[in-house]
């Protein structure tokens, strides 16, 4: 079996032109994926053994294998400390973690590839994002952005918009550069907007208290759901985008070369991309590149 994604569902068990079945795939209530193909046998989809690829094995699900659909986040409003009172609340399942694969699967997990903008391209695998030479610092200020400034409401959350601006420019993720919070370590696009409500709802709101300005502190959570989902509007992907234009690219794995022509290049020996990207010896005069330097071939 050929397991291929799709933007859309066939909604019957006919091929389409492409060969695609889309209702193989059924979910239950706990949020558990099950796949079955027309004759009804039932599929495992799991981590292979060379802990990297996955695949498709023809056996029923167990506890240790099945495949959970949980979100990575959670929405404004979620409260974690519901999580105590009923577990099935928590990000992750508790058989999650008992899985003998977990944590290979949350390794394959990347924050440079990951989401709807992602930094980097996801061919060719395992690059990551780094800030390029030569470009602006880490910039903040305050809530809102160009002409839409004047007209935003700074409230108490001036703080929580810097952290926010500087996590749509923290090209690696953690805390680099002016980026020394919780707040603004997340490289993903959703995870900055998702860490910018958890600033506003957990360290600017609690200056109002429930007891002593109930309507301050219900207007000011109001405001941060408000500004939560603002940021995930295209303005937002837009600010984005920018920033990471403006300061990131992307670069191969274990090494410090950023991506050239669209692919991971030995530079050591390559003519055109000698030492690094763009650099070319001149071979019509007996120039070839050795050791990511171009020297004379004949060695005069």
């Amino acid at each position: 079996m050929e397991v291929r994604t799709t933007t859309k569902s066939m909604e019957g068990q006919t091929p389409d032109a492409n060969g695609l079945i889309t209702s193989i795939f059924s979910f239950s209530c706990d949020v558990n994926m099950v796949i079955s193909d027309l004759s009804g046998t039932v599929y495992t989809w799991e981590v292979a053994e060379d802990g990297i690829s996955t695949q498709m094995v023809a056996e029923p699900p167990t506890d240790d294998t099945q495949v959970l659909m949980i979100p990575d986040t959670m929405p404004p409003g979620y409260d974690p400390n519901y999580a105590a009172h009923d577990p099935t609340l928590t990000k992750r399942h508790s058989r999650y973690g008992s899985m003998p694969n977990a944590n290979i699967l949350e390794a394959r997990r990347n924050p440079y590839t990951d989401g709807q903008q992602a930094r980097v391209p996801s061919y060719p695998p395992n690059l990551y994002s780094g800030r390029r030479d030569n470009t602006r610092d880490m910039e903040s200020n305050g809530c809102g952005s160009g002409s839409t400034r004047a007209w935003i409401l700074q409230l108490n959350f001036g703080w929580c918009c810097d952290m926010h601006d500087y996590c749509y420019d923290n090209c690696l993720g953690g805390n680099t550069e002016k980026c020394n919070s919780q707040y603004c370590t997340p490289s993903e696009w959703e995870r900055c907007n998702s860490a910018f409500y958890d600033c506003m709802h957990g360290t600017a709101c609690p200056q109002y208290s429930w007891w002593g300005s109930p309507l301050k502190r219900a207007r000011c959570e109001a405001e941060a759901v408000f500004y939560a989902w603002a940021v995930r509007t295209y303005k937002g992907s837009d600010a984005f985008k920018d920033a990471n234009s403006q300061r990131c690219g992307a670069f191969c794995p274990g090494t410090n070369k950023p991506l050239c022509h669209g692919d991971c290049l030995d530079h050591s020996y390559d003519n055109n991309n000698c030492g690094s990207c763009g650099v070319t010896c001149d071979v019509g005069h007996l120039f070839n590149c050795r050791n990511g330097q171009c020297v004379c071939t004949a060695d005069t």
